[in-house]
């Protein structure tokens, strides 16, 4: 799984292997630059004593991987909306990009999918 190179921060989905040989997945909480060392919360685990718990390894032990779920229409234009009623610019950016690419993804073949959306002239 060695893949020093790979930039992790809190939050980060990873998966693994343990200690003892478990595959582990889960999200970084803590990470020690100075020893690369990830604390990690098991969400995951063929050794179901360690899910729900935190466990210690080093980054060469883990793989960041993207989350296995993703927001819906509706949920990615709440999103947006807090974003910009907390006037979070780079939040909003990155969630009206999604949302696009969502709806090009979805309605590829019906047109433009923003046309006459209201986050389209909020973005412009």
């Amino acid at each position: 799984m060695e893949n020093i190179n790979q930039i992790l921060r809190e939050g980060d989905w990873v998966k693994g292997v343990g200690k003892h040989g478990e595959l582990i997945h889960g999200f970084v909480v803590k990470f020690d630059i100075h020893t690369s060392k990830l604390t990690i919360k098991v969400v995951q685990s063929d050794n179901e004593l360690i899910i729900g718990k935190v466990v210690r390894l080093d980054q060469r032990e883990i793989k960041k991987i993207e989350p296995l779920w993703s927001y819906s229409e509706k949920e990615l234009e709440a999103l947006i909306d807090l974003a910009l009623s907390s006037r979070d610019e780079a939040w909003f950016i990155k969630l009206t990009d999604q949302l696009m690419k969502q709806r090009s993804n979805d309605l590829n073949s019906k047109g433009n999918p923003m046309k006459n959306s209201r986050y389209q002239t909020a973005r412009e």
